[in-house]
């Protein structure tokens, strides 16, 4: 922090942190023995491959069961083309604002979803809805009330996502109109990021005068 930035070189997950992330995502305790070590070499420590099988572990799988059977698992193929089918069945406005909310790494609400799209707020939220409706984006449920009462939650601003694999077809298919839209999207996101840093350093200033008094 403090107005540096830092590259950061991601590597390929070692053995003992895939197992890990598979304990974790599955919240099974797994010996690391020879069935284990296939299972998370067949994946090839990717931790998107290590979360699907977390969820049939979750299920009740065995691992022998589930490295078995790995076979019969959707491929990113199979994905692809259903996605490209979600995607192609949108109209084309959709489409825009799909490939411009790819531009989030992460949980984004609809405030800054319009910032980046260059929308109104309202009219942000039902287009979130749609596309959530069609499982083209996630919402965060359990985050919209924390409760600050046993008897009294309070709503919060609903988050969303784009879920990894339709983050990395939408990067993949990109056209070059659809690639303007993303650059856009980009070029919004970046104002967005200063606009909130300028927000921040002017609280930080002013909570430090006032307590200086």
């Amino acid at each position: 922090m403090g107005g540096r930035i830092i590259e950061v070189h991601l590597n390929t997950l070692s053995r003992a942190s895939s197992v890990k992330l598979l304990q974790n995502c599955s919240h099974k305790t797994l010996l690391e023995d020879d069935a284990v070590e296939n299972l998370v070499s067949k994946c090839g420590n990717h931790p998107l491959s290590l979360k699907v099988i977390a969820g049939h572990l979750q299920s009740g799988f065995t691992v022998p069961e589930v490295a078995s059977q790995l076979d019969r698992l959707p491929r990113q193929p199979e994905f692809s083309q259903r996605l490209q089918e979600m995607f192609t069945a949108l109209p084309e406005q959709l489409q825009g604002i799909l490939i411009k909310l790819s531009v989030f790494r992460t949980w984004f609400d609809a405030e800054a979803a319009a910032d980046v799209i260059g929308c109104h707020r309202v009219d942000m939220k039902f287009e979130l809805h749609y596309l959530k409706c069609r499982h083209l984006i996630e919402q965060d449920d359990w985050g919209q009330f924390t409760r600050s009462e046993p008897s009294r939650p309070s709503p919060q601003e609903a988050r969303y996502s784009l879920h990894t694999l339709t983050r990395f077809f939408l990067q993949d298919n990109r056209t070059p109109p659809m690639a303007a839209l993303y650059i856009q999207a980009e070029h919004n996101f970046v104002k967005l990021f200063w606009k909130r840093l300028e927000k921040i350093g002017k609280l930080a200033e002013t909570n430090s005068l006032d307590a200086l008094g």
